[in-house]
Formats: structure tokens, C-alpha cells, sequence
């Protein structure tokens, strides 16, 4: 999806989390946990006051971990417990892989940035 889709678009939110997958030198579940950490603390009534429906905003995911092309787009829907119509996944190095036990520690960060219609 091409980024051209903001232009008519303010930023409303910038909200983020931090994942950690302690034993499975896993990707995916760190930033399924990063999702998580910004899910379960975030609350926008923003849409529901302004009678605005969540579908019309666009949601942009930055997601930095050390190995960002194993993550798997629908991994990071799936997360969502809501989603709109447009969501753009933007993968990126980052995060950290440190030596654990028997493998890896990977921590992921996710950044959700969520845009509303500026007519909103």
C-alpha cells in the first residue's frame, strides 16, 4: 500500500510498546507482545465522541526487530483487536538480540501511529 493514502490524514496517536520473547528466539512473539503492551493501556474514545468509525482511520506499524523479515504481516493483524481498512506495516533493523540461557532474547519494538480523516 502506498503512503500517498495520508495525504488527508493528521496523526492522532503515537503509541508504543516493547515485546520480549525470552526463550524462543522468536520474532514474532516479540512483537506480538509489543502489540499487546500498547493494546491493553491505550484507550481513544476520540472516535466514539466524534462519531467517526474506526475503519476510516489508517493505522501505520513500525516494527524494529533484529530479524524484521521474519515477522509475518498477518501475525501483526491478528494482534489487533480492531483494525481499519488500511493498515501499513513498515519492518525495520532494530531491537535487540541478546545471549540467553540456551538461545536468544529478542525484544521488538512496535510503534502504532494511528490517522484520522483531517475533515475529522
Amino acid at each position: 500500500m502506498s503512503e500517498t493514502i495520508l495525504e488527508g490524514y493528521n496523526r492522532l496517536l503515537i503509541e508504543i510498546g516493547l515485546g520480549v520473547d525470552l526463550i524462543g528466539n522468536d520474532d514474532n512473539e516479540a512483537v506480538r507482545r509489543a502489540i499487546n503492551d500498547i493494546v491493553h493501556r491505550v484507550c481513544i474514545p476520540f472516535f466514539e465522541e466524534r462519531k467517526i468509525p474506526f475503519k476510516e482511520a489508517i493505522l501505520v506499524i513500525d516494527i524494529y526487530t533484529p530479524n524484521p523479515d521474519n515477522v509475518r504481516g498477518k501475525l501483526v493483524t491478528e494482534a489487533l483487536p480492531v483494525k481499519p481498512k488500511n493498515i501499513i506495516i513498515r519492518k525495520h533493523l532494530g531491537g535487540a538480540r541478546i545471549p540467553g540461557l540456551h538461545n536468544y532474547i529478542i525484544a521488538s519494538i512496535v510503534a502504532i501511529t494511528i490517522y484520522v480523516p483531517k475533515r475529522a
